[in-house]
């Protein structure tokens, strides 16, 4: 039986009405089910097992003061999406590997993760999401503590920075393992 939204209606007599509720109470039941520990779970009561989202054609849309969580492709696979309510930014959590935040003096400061592939010595731009708009001050990387193998591997050094990028270096006879990296950027 589909969901009735109409049911009962105020002239629904209860003993006629019976099998129209039961229904749309199983068609609850179906729906809270999907993703949602179960009614009578003693620790996870109304609590969700996961969240899943159908892939979106487009960004969704928000109002001056939401945010939006969604999947869309990213022009190549699906991904996970934010958009800010204050500029309308889309932001893809996915492969996006900086976090942001701006401080109420204005310095902003960005930080994540990065890597440089098994037999190369630099790494790939690392873009951070939206630009510094008006510059730099300076850029800090450090050794992931996630690295195995030979020391002089992760001996890295800044390659290349900028107002949206950057590029980490390691010295080109050390490209025996991959190299992971931190890194912790400021501007304004």
């Amino acid at each position: 039986m589909a969901w009735q939204s109409g049911k009962p209606e105020a002239t629904d007599k209860l003993r006629l009405s019976q099998d129209d509720l039961k229904g749309n109470f199983t068609e609850l039941d179906t729906y809270l089910n999907v993703d949602h520990e179960d009614f009578n779970a003693v620790n996870g009561q109304g609590k969700h097992k996961q969240l899943t989202m159908p892939q979106q054609a487009a960004a969704t849309s928000t109002g001056a003061t939401e945010f939006a969580l969604y999947t869309k492709t990213n022009g190549t696979n699906p991904a996970l999406f934010l958009r800010k309510p204050s500029d309308g930014a889309e932001v893809d959590l996915t492969t996006q590997p900086t976090v942001s935040t701006t401080l109420p003096n204005g310095l902003i400061m960005k930080w994540g993760t990065g890597s440089i592939a098994l037999g190369s010595y630099l790494s790939g731009a690392i873009t951070f999401g939206t630009a510094f708009p008006n510059g730099v001050f300076i850029c800090q990387i450090s050794a992931n503590a996630g690295n195995t193998g030979a020391a002089q591997d992760y001996v890295f050094f800044i390659n290349t920075f900028n107002q949206t990028t950057l590029n980490v270096q390691r010295n080109n006879s050390y490209v025996g393992t991959v190299g992971y990296f931190n890194y912790l950027a400021l501007g304004y």
